[in-house]
C-alpha cells in the first residue's frame, strides 16, 4: 500500500504549497471595503458557486454567520433571495470562470446593478469579463483550469493522462485559503499575509499516521465494475455537522470521482442517502466525536455498517469506530445555545482544516493505489457543476 505510506510527505507537500501561495494584499483590502459598505447599507451578501466551490461558499457563509452578521446567503440555501437589490453584494466563485450554474446565478445581480466580486483562476473567462465590464472586483488566484491548459488538450489527443495531483484541487484550496485569511485577519488584527503564515505553519506542525489511512481504505465498499460484471450494492455515506459537514461534502465529491471509466463508486451524503445496508461504510467527520455524529455512528452499527471517522483521540466516536484518522481536539466547546461549533477566527477551527487536508491525502492515495488516471476522474465529474 505504498501510496498510503507516502501520506505524511503528501500532507507536507500540500501544506508547503499553501504556505508558499501568494495572494495580493490589495484583493483583501478591496474585498473588505465591499463587505463593509454592504453591511453599512444593510444589504445582503450572497455567495454563489457549484460543486466543491459551492461547499467553499458554504464555509465562507458559516464564518460570516459566526460574526453575527445578518443577510448572509449561499446559492445552496432554500432561503436564497428571490430578488437582488443594488445595495447587495454577490460573490461568484468558479475556478474555470465558465461554470453554467454559477454564471446563470450571476445575471440577476448584473441586472440589478448590484456589487459583484468574482473569484477565479481564469482571467479570460466569462466570469472575468462580466465582472470587469461593470468595473467590479475581480480576484485572480493561482490554479489550473482546463480551458487554457494546452497540455490538457495535448494529452487528450495523444491519449495520455496524468494521475491525480494537487493541481486539480489547487484553485479550490486557494479559494478557501483566501476566505480563511480574510476572516483570520479581521478577527486577529494581523495582516492577511501575517495570518496566512502563522496559520499554515500550524497546519504543517501536524503529521498524519499512514496506518490509519490504510485501515480506512480497506473498509471502503467495493466499486461496481460493469466490465467484470461485479455489481456492488454497498455505498459510502459521509456525515458531518457545521464546518466538519462542509469538509465532508468536499471529500464526498472527490471520493465519488475515484473509479475507472467502467466503474462506479457510490458516495452519498447522509442527508440524501437511502437506508443503511449491511456492508455500507459510514465516513464521519467530527472533531469532538459527540452529539449527532456519534448517535449516527451507533445507529449505523446496528445495521452492521463499517464506521470510519476523522475525529479526536479518545472521543466517544473514536471508541466505537472501526477505523479512525486522528486529528487534534480543541479546547473550546460548543457554547450555550449554539447549534454547531464555529468561531469567527479560523485559527480556532484548525482541526477541521486538518481533516480536510487529510481527506485530500486519502483521495490522492486512493487514486494512485488503484492506478486511476486523470481521464478516469474527469469521466466521473459532474456535467452540471
Amino acid at each position: 500500500m505504498e501510496p498510503f505510506e507516502e501520506i505524511p510527505q503528501k500532507y507536507k507537500e500540500i501544506c508547503d504549497t499553501l504556505k508558499n501561495t501568494t495572494i495580493k494584499e490589495k484583493y483583501f483590502d478591496a474585498f473588505s471595503e465591499y463587505i463593509n459598505n454592504t453591511i453599512k447599507k444593510d444589504g445582503k451578501i450572497l455567495l454563489i458557486g457549484s460543486g466543491r466551490m459551492e461547499s467553499i461558499c458554504e464555509i465562507a457563509s458559516l464564518f460570516f454567520s459566526a460574526k453575527d452578521l445578518r443577510n448572509i446567503y449561499c446559492s445552496s440555501d432554500s432561503s436564497y433571495p428571490k430578488k437582488i437589490k443594488e445595495k447587495d453584494t454577490v460573490i461568484a466563485v468558479s475556478g474555470s470562470g465558465s461554470t453554467d450554474r454559477t454564471i446563470n446565478k450571476l445575471y440577476p445581480a448584473i441586472d440589478a446593478e448590484a456589487n459583484i466580486i468574482g473569484i477565479t483562476a481564469n482571467k479570460n473567462s466569462e466570469l472575468s469579463e462580466l465582472v470587469s465590464e461593470k468595473d467590479n472586483l475581480l480576484i485572480l488566484l493561482d490554479g489550473k483550469h482546463k480551458e487554457y491548459d494546452d497540455t490538457y488538450y495535448e494529452r487528450q489527443i495523444n491519449g495520455k493522462h496524468n494521475p491525480l495531483n494537487l493541481e486539480g484541487t489547487e484553485i479550490e484550496l486557494n479559494t478557501l485559503l483566501f476566505f480563511t485569511n480574510y476572516f483570520g485577519s479581521e478577527e486577529t488584527g494581523r495582516t492577511p499575509t501575517e495570518f496566512h503564515k502563522s496559520f499554515c505553519e500550524t497546519l504543517c506542525s501536524y503529521t498524519p499516521d499512514p496506518t490509519e489511512f490504510i485501515k480506512a481504505y480497506e473498509l471502503l465498499p467495493e466499486v461496481t465494475d460493469f466490465e467484470k460484471q461485479i455489481y456492488s450494492l454497498n455505498k459510502t455515506i459521509t456525515v458531518g455537522e457545521g464546518l466538519s459537514g462542509k469538509m465532508s461534502d468536499l471529500f464526498r465529491i472527490r471520493l465519488g470521482h475515484c473509479a475507472k471509466k467502467n466503474q462506479e463508486r457510490r458516495v452519498e451524503s447522509y442527508k440524501t442517502a437511502n437506508s443503511i445496508k449491511e456492508g455500507d461504510t459510514v465516513f464521519i467527520f467530527s472533531v469532538s466525536g459527540e452529539g449527532l455524529p456519534y448517535k449516527y455512528a451507533k445507529k449505523s452499527k446496528t445495521k452492521d455498517a463499517n464506521i470510519i471517522s476523522i475525529t479526536s483521540e479518545n472521543s466517544p466516536l473514536d471508541k466505537i469506530s472501526d477505523s479512525v484518522i486522528h486529528i487534534p481536539n480543541r479546547e473550546e466547546k460548543k457554547g450555550k445555545g449554539e447549534v454547531y461549533h464555529i468561531q469567527p477566527n479560523p485559527e480556532k477551527c484548525l482541526p477541521e482544516y486538518i481533516a480536510l487536508l487529510n481527506s485530500e491525502c486519502f483521495v490522492y492515495s486512493t487514486v494512485n493505489y488503484e492506478n486511476l488516471e486523470e481521464s478516469d476522474l474527469k469521466y466521473h465529474h459532474s456535467d452540471f457543476t
